[in-house]
């Protein structure tokens, strides 16, 4: 019985034995034919810069800094600079002024509530026809070229003579704001006298009043009117607002208080000042503008009793006189003379034309062009008298006394004008001016008859 029992035991442990040796054959067959998958190798990719930021690393390590010529570049357009020269002796250096006016900048050309559809067809043919550059550019495009050139230039002072705008509305103020606002210059060193278009309401429908149209034009410089001079080291500019009317009183004491200084004085206004010299203006204005535009005592601008004592300043010819030099506009085209034996002035062709005025206040006189305007002596009474055409000095105002007037209750005759005849311009009246006009302005004002400003 025992030994049954242990064959039977043998016998299982047997069977179990070839049974787990087949589990472990199994196994190790299986695992052969189905190797366990490898684990892959997880490479570290480096990390990349885009180029772009590498550039701009590199860009900001190496940027130089910005030229004068990279933050005020010449302007696109190309300018006629019209350049005079003051001649003070005494002055230590030279001073470089700036010059624009008679811009005529027209910007609004759809109906607004401040310029009705009537006014536009009055406006498009001035746009088009009258205030255009002789190389196409209107006004409204050549502004911004003004701002680059007089940036690029860098003088010490800027000069806005009038007109720059041909009417006042909200466009033509906001434009206005805008790009004065880019001149480098210090707001003191600018001065704006206002003229007859700075301010013209009449085309805005009654949208405003006059008085408004004042506070348009103090958005931009706040139109002080005691605000009327420049003071520069050694020199002083007083300019006239308003300058197609007589004077007031409170503007008067204004300018009077003005010229209470040492300094020599650089006279600014719109409308220019008739000369006592010769008849080389009155004929200039009449084949410009076909009337006499200037102040005098037989003109389209009559001073009266206000007016009379600031002329008394300006055509001051004593040894201790103040005023150096005048420098004007208004007439759309150049002209260089003398408003008496003592004082030149210079009229500026108008911005529209592509024109800027640069005036050099020099200590000596010096190498110019044949174009060049150079002031720089008084005129001998005696070489004046030979070189004048006028026939009787006495009936247009003397030297000594340009105030004089006809009576205003009396037409004025023939004989008390300057012989010019408005039916019959003077042959050759550009040779009244000593340079070039820019492109031909003779041509630009050929539409801009005296009922057109």
């Amino acid at each position: 019985m025992k030994k049954i029992q242990k064959g039977n035991l043998l016998r299982a442990a047997l069977v179990f034995s070839i049974a787990v040796l087949l589990v472990v054959v199994v196994v190790f067959l299986t695992t052969r034919n189905h190797p366990q998958p490898v684990q892959p190798e997880i490479e570290t990719i480096p990390t990349v810069i885009p180029e772009t930021e590498q550039e701009t690393e590199t860009e900001t390590e190496t940027e130089q800094p910005k030229t004068e010529e990279d933050l005020y570049p010449e302007p696109e357009y190309s300018f006629y600079v019209e350049d005079v020269y003051v001649v003070v002796p005494g002055l230590e250096r030279e001073y470089n002024i700036a010059w624009v006016s008679d811009l005529h900048m027209i910007s609004d050309h759809e109906p607004a509530e401040d310029v009705t559809s009537m006014a536009l067809f009055e406006l498009d043919s001035r746009y088009e026809k009258t205030f255009l550059s002789p190389d196409g550019w209107h006004a409204d495009d050549l502004l911004p070229e003004v701002i680059k050139f007089i940036n690029h230039a860098n003088p010490d002072a800027l000069i806005l003579g009038g007109d720059i705008i041909d009417y006042c509305s909200r466009k033509q103020i906001d434009l206005l704001k805008e790009n004065f606002a880019k001149l480098r210059l210090d707001p003191e060193d600018i001065l704006y006298i206002r003229a007859d278009h700075d301010c013209a309401i009449k085309h805005n429908g009654g949208a405003f009043s006059q008085t408004q149209a004042y506070e348009m034009q103090a958005e931009i410089d706040g139109y002080d009117p005691s605000r009327i001079y420049i003071d520069l080291d050694e020199l002083r500019i007083i300019g006239v607002n308003l300058s197609y009317k007589n004077i007031s009183d409170e503007d008067l004491q204004y300018t009077l208080d003005a010229y209470e200084t040492d300094k020599p004085v650089i006279a600014v206004t719109h409308v220019p000042y008739y000369s006592t010299t010769d008849t080389s203006l009155a004929e200039a204005s009449m084949k410009a503008r076909n009337t006499l535009y200037y102040w005098g005592p037989v003109s389209d601008y009559v001073p009266n009793e206000n007016t009379r004592k600031l002329f008394e300043k300006i055509y001051d010819e004593s040894d201790d006189r103040q005023v150096v030099q005048v420098l004007a506009g208004h007439l759309h085209a150049p002209w260089d003379g003398m408003i008496n034996y003592k004082t030149p002035e210079h009229i500026f062709s108008p911005a529209f034309s592509g024109a800027i005025g640069m005036v050099h206040v020099v200590p000596e006189k010096p190498d110019t062009s044949e174009n060049d305007v150079v002031s720089d002596k008084e005129i001998s009474r005696n070489d004046a008298k030979k070189k004048t055409s006028v026939k009787d000095p006495s009936k247009v105002g003397k030297s000594d006394d340009i105030f004089s007037r006809p009576d205003s209750s009396q037409k004025d005759s023939e004989d008390e004008k300057p012989e010019v005849s408005k039916n019959d311009p003077p042959k050759d009246p550009t040779s009244v001016s000593k340079n070039d006009p820019p492109k031909d302005p003779s041509s630009v004002s050929k539409n801009d008859v005296s009922g057109n400003d």
